[in-house]
């Protein structure tokens, strides 16, 4: 535990020495502008995990509907995904417009330790991309450390995160990360990268009025059903007491509604919850759903709940849900918002957020410590004995 906490405390005080430093360089920097006319094919690479394509998809659909059907351009738009994530992108609105393509995966290691995220940034290459009549824009959204050096050598116009030392080497780079240090969601973070670069006056007010592509249709089966999905990666979860807790205060405080308890789809949780005593409303299901079915399945509740993660995050907004974040940095991996604000209720050393759009109403529940978010390194232990369960869901 004493471990984690040292590891926490020098990744804190490195990210802030090199937020500080990605400012002053970010200063020096002089980013091209971007004509689209000028270029025949945009490359977005998104070789990753299921979740971050899950996430990405909607705005990958409106930024090629934007550019093909609004702007009446005739540039090729390609995705390159992974052998786990491209069944996210077989969808039609997708491939009418974008060509995906399946590359090998490249997925960051969270769990390196800071010296070697050091020699990362510091080990960058001499020679730098000079080509000139470049045709192709490739805009990463990953922000691999490995990956750049692969595509300096391709007449590419690279445009990437903040990358500290080696923003040299980019054509066009934002003045933050995506997720370290970043105060803004995602999907804004990416809109206003694109929006920066292509000069799209337009695109944000495009997104406004294409919403509905974010969100699942809105259609109650029962509505007096709510789904507490218990899984996930183990040093993310809350302890098998607060858990406990959580199911039966839902299911004795909603005698006249039906609980149903899901795990994943490995049924890490099941054999233990199936040892432990719950009101007559609450069931515990074994999970034998893809993933697919499992989107559908949750379509018939009025309430989803539990931990921020990829199995309940690829449902999250076929209805009304609350999330529970550990270890990510809420700010990034919240429900895309846009213009609808958050109101923001204080329950001690939690807070509650919520806010409607277009009928659904969506809520996420966060700590405030020195140690959160901590980006998947394990947390000391107890830092969530204190989930206030009672007051928090008293609220929903």
């Amino acid at each position: 535990m004493y471990l984690n906490c040292i590891r926490i405390i020098f990744l804190r005080i490195a990210w802030a020495i090199n937020f500080m430093l990605w400012r002053v360089i970010t200063l020096l920097k002089w980013n091209k502008q971007v004509i689209l006319e000028d270029f025949n094919k945009i490359i977005f690479n998104r070789k990753d995990r299921i979740w971050d394509a899950v996430i990405t998809k909607p705005l990958l659909i409106l930024f090629a509907k934007y550019v093909k059907e609004e702007l009446k351009l005739d540039i090729d738009i390609e995705i390159e995904c992974s052998e786990y994530n491209k069944f996210v992108f077989d969808d039609d609105q997708i491939k009418k417009h974008c060509k995906i393509i399946e590359k090998n995966c490249e997925i960051n290691n969270y769990w390196e330790s800071v010296m070697k995220m050091i020699i990362k940034y510091l080990n960058f290459p001499i020679k730098k991309n000079n080509k000139k009549n470049k045709d192709t824009i490739y805009v990463d959204l990953i922000w691999n450390y490995h990956h750049l050096d692969s595509i300096l050598d391709k007449n590419y116009f690279i445009i990437w995160p903040n990358y500290w030392i080696k923003n040299y080497l980019l054509d066009f780079s934002l003045n933050h990360s995506f997720v370290r240090n970043a105060k803004a969601n995602l999907i804004e973070t990416y809109t206003s990268l694109l929006s920066s670069c292509f000069d799209l006056t337009w695109f944000k007010d495009y997104i406004n009025k294409n919403l509905e592509f974010f969100y699942e249709d809105y259609n109650y089966k029962n509505k007096s059903w709510i789904m507490i999905f218990v899984w996930n990666k183990e040093f993310r979860n809350l302890s098998i007491d607060i858990r406990y807790k959580l199911i039966l205060w839902i299911g004795e405080k909603r005698m006249h509604e039906k609980i149903i308890v899901l795990d994943d789809n490995n049924n890490t949780m099941f054999k233990k919850l199936k040892k432990l005593d719950f009101p007559k409303n609450v069931e515990i299901i074994e999970n034998k759903f893809s993933l697919n079915e499992f989107k559908d399945y949750a379509k018939n509740f009025e309430l989803l709940i539990w931990i921020d993660g990829w199995w309940f995050n690829y449902i999250r907004t076929v209805t009304d849900s609350l999330e529970i974040f550990t270890l990510a940095n809420s700010k990034v991996w919240s429900i895309f918002t846009w213009d609808y604000k958050y109101k923001k209720k204080k329950l001690w050393k939690y807070i509650l957020n919520e806010v409607n759009i277009l009928g659904k109403k969506f809520g996420y529940i966060e700590k405030k410590n020195f140690f959160l978010p901590s980006y998947d390194y394990e947390l000391p232990k107890g830092i969530f004995k204190d989930f206030p369960v009672d007051k928090i869901l008293s609220e929903i």
